[in-house]
């Protein structure tokens, strides 16, 4: 990955950012992702899709006010995710997920945390081709409502291989996850770029190597 020192620090900070927060109030997480990672991270990403070299002193804050709105919009859509999956164990799967027989002693994918974390990160998958070119339409200059429907579009045209890099991405960042936590600094920006190349592509817009050699 080309320029990963640049993205090595951006994601150590991102990531400083998510633990101090969910370390000093849980609640307010999902309002740092939302507020900071995500409007930030879209509009560099984009900027590092289209160029092939990318430094600290190019980051850029641009574009702001669109990709917060739609930030918060994909935020509280993947919330809601969870607590509708969440509502389901709780609900008509208690008996199931709270029998002691079951969760006591019993294989880590068996017990009911993981079948919580597994819809979850599932169901978000399955949503992640739409929020994911929603959110870089609205990094490209674009309100949330103008970027809903190319968004959707790109979305609906190439679902299949976008949720591929998606679930691509979650294994390695369950890897990079599982490496001391180490490992997301290089996992997190891979799966971030893919989908900044991705983009480009499914809006026919050159790719760096190609807008630099005409």
């Amino acid at each position: 990955m080309k320029n990963r020192t640049t993205w090595v620090v951006l994601t150590a900070v991102g990531l400083a950012a998510v633990v101090l927060s969910f370390l000093l109030l849980p609640v307010t997480t999902p309002l740092v992702i939302a507020a900071l990672i995500l409007p930030l991270g879209s509009v560099n990403v984009l900027r590092q899709a289209r160029q092939t070299r990318f430094r600290l002193g190019d980051v850029r804050a641009t574009e702001y006010q669109e990709t917060l709105l739609t930030s918060l919009f994909i935020v509280a859509a993947c919330m809601a995710v969870f607590v509708a999956w969440s509502t389901l164990i709780t609900g008509g799967l208690a008996d199931l997920f709270t029998a002691r027989d079951f969760n006591e002693g019993a294989p880590f994918y068996q017990t009911g945390v993981f079948w919580l974390l597994a819809g979850g990160i599932l169901g978000i998958n399955l949503l992640t081709p739409l929020l994911s070119m929603v959110m870089l339409y609205a990094a490209d200059a674009m309100s949330v409502w103008e970027a809903a429907r190319p968004g959707y579009r790109a979305a609906k045209r190439n679902y299949g291989p976008l949720l591929l890099i998606s679930l691509a991405a979650t294994a390695l960042n369950l890897v990079g996850l599982a490496l001391a936590v180490v490992g997301l600094l290089i996992t997190l920006p891979i799966g971030a770029l893919a989908f900044g190349h991705a983009y480009l592509q499914v809006s026919s817009q050159p790719l760096p190597e190609k807008a630099t050699s005409k």
